[in-house]
């Protein structure tokens, strides 16, 4: 059946509001999905909503976001033995009167199977009962840097640094930690920092790390930030012939601001790229997170209210700081 639902729309670049969009009835093959919480990249949400994500084009308005847990309430053909599961979704179908990139942040939107994932949490429980760990709306996030760790080559390496100390960065941090690695994660937010310490890792500031992870001598970096400053953070602290880096992430606008291929070959290291997602990795995320392992539950969400989640969005195009692990919550005005 077709429905109205709210969502977060980008009118334009750098122009958000809490609207109604049409959703159609789905497809053969797909389900739609009423969302309880949507997880929030304060990266590449906030790019997508400036008009910066260009890895691919924008067409305004859009409804952004690429990660959400709900139920399927319905169903095209093929797909009715969905109705009634709870379920990770990516990226949606676009709406009757938006476009979806990925469409998200939106309390029902359309799905093909293969973005589809089913959650062990609560099956079968009633739809009305709080139950879901607001943490898998953030799925994709935080597989990227679970990914980033699981990336290392683990002979010669005993200690590893971490750049960022966004959901990414701590993601890689724990996971990193959990693989039995020395961690040490550069940041600048207290709070944050201390999760990375609390797990057993080190913090180091910002302000002075580039002498300070020099002196930690790590043999891998995970770099979250991706800029010319973690660059050289990179060339001065990795060993030559076997250092190794991630870089993990989306930077836009700066396809050779952030490194230089011809010094990391100098220096013969060896770099791996992690962005996206496959079903197989994120499947094993998704079952991480649900079982807390590695400790994915030392990372505090802020649950964002659905009425003040236009003002949210206005909020981090702007600039102004939020949480890194904010989810909106869909649930709270029903």
């Amino acid at each position: 059946m077709e429905r109205t639902s709210r969502a977060v729309v980008i009118t334009a670049p750098g122009v958000a509001e809490l609207a109604q969009v049409t959703v159609t009835a789905p497809d053969p093959g797909e389900v739609t999905v009423r969302a309880e919480f949507s997880g929030v990249s304060t990266g590449t949400d906030r790019w997508t909503a400036q008009g910066r994500f260009d890895w691919g084009t924008a067409r305004f308005p859009l409804v952004p976001g690429y990660q959400k847990v709900g139920f399927v309430v319905d169903a095209g053909e093929g797909a009715e033995d969905w109705v009634g599961r709870a379920v990770f979704v990516a990226s949606a179908h676009d709406f009757g009167d938006a476009a979806a990139q990925s469409g998200g942040h939106a309390e029902y939107s359309n799905h093909r199977l293969e973005h589809v994932y089913a959650l062990r949490q609560a099956q079968g429980s009633e739809p009305g009962r709080r139950f879901f760990d607001p943490r898998l709306s953030l799925g994709i996030s935080i597989q990227v840097g679970y990914n980033a760790a699981h990336r290392i080559q683990p002979a010669r390496v005993r200690r590893v640094a971490v750049i960022g100390d966004g959901i990414i960065g701590l993601s890689a941090a724990l996971t990193a930690v959990g693989l039995g690695y020395q961690v040490a994660v550069v940041g600048r937010h207290e709070d944050r920092l201390a999760i990375a310490t609390g797990a057993g890792g080190i913090a180091i500031d910002s302000a002075s790390a580039r002498q300070d992870v020099r002196a930690f001598t790590p043999e891998a970096i995970i770099d979250t930030i991706q800029s010319a400053e973690s660059f050289a953070i990179v060339i001065d602290s990795l060993p030559r012939d076997y250092g190794q880096v991630v870089y993990s992430g989306f930077t836009p606008g700066m396809p050779d601001a952030w490194a230089s291929m011809t010094v990391l070959q100098q220096h013969s290291i060896t770099a791996h790229f992690q962005s996206g997602w496959t079903r197989e990795r994120l499947t094993r995320v998704l079952d991480a997170i649900e079982r807390d392992e590695p400790g994915f539950s030392r990372i505090p969400t802020a649950e964002v209210e659905v009425d003040q989640a236009g003002a949210f969005f206005t909020d981090l195009i702007g600039g102004v700081p939020v949480p890194p692990a904010s989810v909106i919550n869909w649930r709270s005005e029903r």
